[in-house]
């Protein structure tokens, strides 16, 4: 197998040119067995991932996603994915953005508000708990200014006919917009029928200058690839 035939290859690399004292020889052998330990023990896919993955790009995850070098350079320099993406920002501004994630939850009666910053589970849970079981409850932080609404062009998943909408707006490189990235996949996981979730770009360019730049590759890959690459695009950035 691959873990003895590592171990063949380290064996002929320390064949020596002269006899080893015994000291030598016990730290070579101690060396040899721990290496078969690593390989052959149920982290060895683990250790070799971690030891030899490759940097993530947005042109090497496009890549991967089916979208070549030729059809990225064509639509970066279309501009249109850059103009949406500049657009998503400036309403995250208008919307009264301080940072990211900040993502605005709106019922299908109309009622919203602001969830600024990355809200565990268990948060955004009890409030979608209570908004089912009252639409009109008085325990939740409606608020009165008139927020962006859905789009057929935005990138959706979950409800198809949802009670509750989460608009997001995230950056790419935020690691608040991770850990809530995995707060939103639960949460349309557990309200197949009910949520629908948002993802709309706002990107900070003074603490993640390369921000930016992938967001609007996304937005390529989803003009060539639709909504499930673009989505897979997202993840392996946020992916926590």
């Amino acid at each position: 197998n691959r873990s003895n035939a590592m171990i063949y290859v380290m064996e002929q690399q320390i064949q020596p040119k002269k006899q080893l004292t015994p000291a030598q020889a016990i730290l070579i052998a101690g060396g040899v067995i721990a290496l078969a330990i690593i390989l052959s023990g149920s982290n060895a896919r683990a250790w070799l991932k971690d030891t030899f993955t490759v940097e993530k790009t947005p042109e090497r995850v496009a890549a991967m996603l089916g979208v070549g070098k030729t059809t990225l350079d064509a639509c970066l320099a279309d501009g249109t994915a850059k103009a949406i993406v500049e657009r998503q920002n400036s309403e995250s501004s208008t919307a009264g953005a301080q940072g990211t994630p900040f993502g605005i939850l709106r019922t299908d009666t109309g009622k919203t508000f602001v969830i600024a910053g990355a809200l565990k589970y268990e948060q955004l849970k009890s409030l979608i708990d209570e908004i089912l079981a009252n639409p009109n409850s008085t325990k939740v932080p409606w608020t009165t200014p008139v927020y962006p609404v859905a789009a057929p062009t935005d990138h959706k998943i979950g409800a198809e006919n949802p009670k509750i909408t989460l608009i997001e707006y995230s950056d790419l490189d935020c690691p608040y917009c991770k850990q809530f990235q995995t707060t939103m996949h639960q949460v349309v996981n557990a309200y197949p029928d009910t949520v629908a979730w948002i993802y709309r770009h706002s990107p900070i360019d003074s603490l993640h200058p390369d921000a930016r730049y992938k967001s609007i590759v996304s937005e390529c890959v989803a003009t060539a690839k639709g909504n499930t690459a673009f989505w897979k695009y997202i993840d392996t950035f946020l992916k926590l």
